[in-house]
């Protein structure tokens, strides 16, 4: 099977969950092609791209070009986690540009030529929301959540009607390799520990004991994903844990591996608005259509500190 997966340089040429994706699927055996966003001052390209000739080829679409000779034919199976992914970005122009423009050209693709399709969601669409249900109410906060909702939507209404199957995964709170360049984004498993070895202490926010998220390991995504290659369904699912750990437990679990201590800070006000307190994944459906029992928090710590 020849899968392409975009977002592999991001925009720092730096990724995580696409680069450790890539990387799983060649070990697997599986051949993959990569893309990531790139510009060319010259040809005023502006896109996701993995070669010169695709360049020409997306810059050249508004003169008349043959999409019937598309370059991405040559893949049995497309997978799409580039994007603008940080939760803060405040730019719309560039989010929907990045985010849902080429989401939706890549998705008219994919179904011109019969390729199925995988996309990254995220569960920030489900906003200040204590119900995690695909088909539920969501509540957009950010740019970021907008770009991914409008998108979920499109393939909501849609996945009755496609030609070839698109699956779209709405993932919570990844954590693992590659994280470094995420800054603020990063998960606070990756920041404590990296507070802990420079400084040897690390902060929390006051009341961690009431911030409960679901924290996915990166190395899940990646098996999930491989079993989904063998599904032939259409829709949006949820891809967490199904179970939510809170900010002080993990904090706990440092200061126990580490023998350190910990400072509290006071919430970011620039966050208040938007910051999701809670999230836990409902996977009944994902469940439906395969099997994988996801590594805990616990089990993290208990395997890697």
């Amino acid at each position: 099977m020849k899968i392409l997966v975009t977002g592999w340089n991001g925009m720092d040429n730096k990724s995580f969950i696409p680069r450790t994706l890539a990387l799983y699927l060649t070990q697997k055996g599986y051949d993959v092609d990569i893309w990531s966003w790139d510009y060319e001052y010259k040809t005023s390209f502006y896109g996701w791209t993995w070669s010169k000739d695709m360049k020409k080829y997306i810059h050249a679409a508004n003169n008349g070009i043959d999409w019937e000779q598309s370059p991405i034919t040559k893949y049995d199976l497309i997978i799409h986690l580039g994007a603008i992914s940080s939760t803060t970005e405040s730019n719309v122009e560039e989010i929907m540009k990045k985010n849902f423009d080429f989401s939706l050209w890549l998705l008219n693709q994919c179904q011109l030529h019969k390729i199925p399709l995988h996309y990254a969601s995220s569960a920030s669409v489900y906003g200040q929301k204590t119900h995690f249900q695909e088909d539920g109410p969501c509540d957009p906060k950010t740019p970021y959540a907008w770009s991914k909702y409008f998108f979920d939507r499109i393939i909501q209404e849609n996945a009755n009607t496609f030609r070839s199957p698109v699956l779209g995964l709405r993932y919570f709170n990844v954590y693992g390799d590659f994280e470094a360049h995420k800054g603020e984004q990063a998960s606070v498993i990756y920041k404590w520990q990296n507070q802990i070895t420079t400084l040897g202490s690390f902060n929390i926010f006051k009341g961690s004991e009431d911030l409960y998220r679901d924290f996915i390991w990166v190395n899940d995504i990646c098996e999930v994903h491989e079993k989904l290659l063998q599904t032939n369904v259409s829709g949006v699912f949820n891809l967490g844990t199904g179970e939510s750990v809170s900010f002080q437990h993990i904090a706990d679990h440092f200061v126990k591996k580490h023998s350190c201590d910990y400072g509290e800070i006071d919430f970011p006000n620039n966050l208040k608005c938007h910051y999701q307190k809670f999230t836990e994944s409902d996977n009944t459906k994902l469940l439906e259509i395969i099997d994988h029992k996801f590594t805990t928090v616990d089990e993290y710590f208990d395997k890697h500190y």
